[in-house]
């Protein structure tokens, strides 16, 4: 079954995109370091071959993409992002139309511990 995206929708992410803005805001302003808590100055200089060998193997392709020049505000972002995207879509595939119900799943969702 193909659905189209709705304005309900769009209007759902976009204010969980801001809600995650809002929660997360000291890690963006902050910009923590990465999981391994080594800090990088925001720049690969040593490579991408231990990270691949931890299993992140799009690092490299990143690299090439944008430069070795990595941002973190940029990617916290971009995961809550992702995070809005699903929750519109758990969602949709449980078909949750109650709008408090709709709201309690997606707050759940976006306050999971990890971002990444």
């Amino acid at each position: 079954m193909r659905t189209a995206i709705k304005k309900i929708d769009l209007k759902f992410v976009l204010s969980f995109f801001v809600i995650g803005v809002v929660i997360f805001q000291t890690l963006i302003v902050n910009e923590l370091p990465n999981p391994d808590s080594i800090r990088n100055g925001l720049y690969y200089k040593t490579g991408w071959r231990w990270e691949c060998s931890l299993g992140r193997f799009m690092i490299r392709f990143f690299q090439i993409i944008f430069g070795n020049i990595v941002n973190p505000s940029t990617n916290i972002l971009l995961g809550i992002m992702v995070v809005a995207l699903i929750c519109m879509i758990v969602t949709n595939i449980f078909e949750i139309k109650n709008g408090i119900l709709r709201f309690t799943c997606g707050i759940l969702i976006l306050l999971t511990p990890a971002i990444t």
